[in-house]
């Protein structure tokens, strides 16, 4: 009776070891077959996340929503004729577009924008031919087409062409007396003035000579300009 009470004892031990065998083997081959059917899932089926550039938060592609003169409008001002374009989103610098007309301009167009805009405003200078119909393109960053529309002008002659004549006014003092709204000026060491195209005289009115040719660069620099673009004629008056 003993020898068979040792025996069960046995057998209930071992077969207690072989259940925990065999539930460990089974919670080890779940667990196989769980991650290696998850790696094949984000293997073959999860699509990466789009990497965000800077570039594609910048460019993003734009919609005219409508212009003035708008699409097919007839006897439009000869004159110098302002071109609007609106759009649905910003565009964010000159290089995110680009326009054309034609036929082309008698003289030219120039246009004013504050970046990023939504609104592009396009000034003719000189006037537009009379009984003439202009088509305009706007194209974006890689120069393809977005929009296109044409007008077409009245056949009446405009009385005066004058923004031409002050904007190459404007420019010609620009590139050749860029200081001229500033000048003359005069203060207790020196009196600056222009005499001719890109050249100042400085009549100086204290002895410390090198002092005021200082003083005289930082003023035309405090202006935008760089005095090493001007001839400086420095006269003493002391």
């Amino acid at each position: 009776m003993k020898n068979v009470l040792v025996f069960l004892k046995t057998y209930k031990i071992k077969l207690v070891f072989l259940i925990v065998v065999i539930l460990c083997l089974l919670t080890f081959s779940i667990v196989f077959v769980f991650l290696h059917n998850y790696k094949i899932i984000n293997t073959n089926n999860i699509q990466p996340v789009p990497t965000i550039t800077q570039s594609a938060l910048i460019e993003k592609t734009f919609k005219v929503l409508g212009t003035q003169p708008a699409n097919g409008q007839t006897n439009v001002s000869a004159g110098e004729q302002a071109i609007i374009i609106n759009v649905d989103s910003p565009i964010v610098s000159p290089s995110s577009y680009s326009l054309e007309i034609s036929p082309p301009l008698p003289y030219y167009w120039k246009i004013m924008a504050n970046y990023p805009t939504k609104k592009i405003a396009v000034q003719v200078f000189g006037a537009l031919t009379t009984s003439t119909t202009y088509t305009i393109t706007i194209k974006n960053s890689r120069k393809e087409p977005v929009y296109s529309w044409s007008f077409t002008t009245s056949n009446i002659t405009p009385e005066s062409s004058s923004g031409i004549a002050a904007d190459q006014s404007n420019t010609f003092h620009q590139k050749y007396y860029p200081l001229l709204p500033y000048l003359p000026f005069t203060n207790n060491d020196f009196q600056i003035y222009y005499v001719d195209n890109l050249t100042l005289e400085v009549d100086i009115t204290n002895s410390n000579v090198d002092m005021v040719k200082n003083e005289v660069d930082n003023w035309i620099k405090s202006h935008g300009v760089n005095p090493s673009t001007h001839k400086i004629n420095y006269v003493n008056d002391f």
